[in-house]
């Protein structure tokens, strides 16, 4: 219950939390009372296809939160490129054609390869 939720979130923001998140509103009015009803700032879970409304950060600036967490996004977008990835890599028993100008180097250097490399020089491993 979003009202019972607010009086919670109420309760933990005078005993000094600094935010408050009222999970999974589950209509743009009830989007809107929650700032509204809670007594500070105010965080907003935006799940993909969750039970909470799609709005824009605009949209929920408005309404008064101040806070955006968007929970797993790049997890599940990841997850969704691996899967075709590998999808494709089986039916073609080839490597697949990766939809990405990084070059391997790009790849190595994005993932601290530089920095590996001279920890490894500094203690004299090759």
């Amino acid at each position: 219950d979003v009202c019972s939720s607010d009086l919670r979130a109420n309760r933990a923001l005078a005993l000094g939390a600094d935010a408050a998140f009222v999970e999974a509103a589950q209509s743009i009015e009830e989007l809107e009372a929650i700032p509204r009803r809670v007594n500070g700032p105010c965080l907003l879970n935006m799940v993909w296809r969750g039970r909470t409304p799609d709005i824009s950060f605009a949209q929920a600036g408005a309404m008064g939160y101040r806070m955006i967490i968007l929970p797993s996004l790049l997890l599940k977008s990841v997850m969704a490129v691996c899967d075709r990835v590998l999808a494709e890599t089986m039916s073609s028993g080839r490597h697949a054609k990766l939809d990405t100008e990084m070059t391997p180097q790009q790849g190595f250097d994005r993932l601290g390869a530089k920095s590996w490399d001279a920890i490894s020089e500094r203690y004299g491993r090759k």
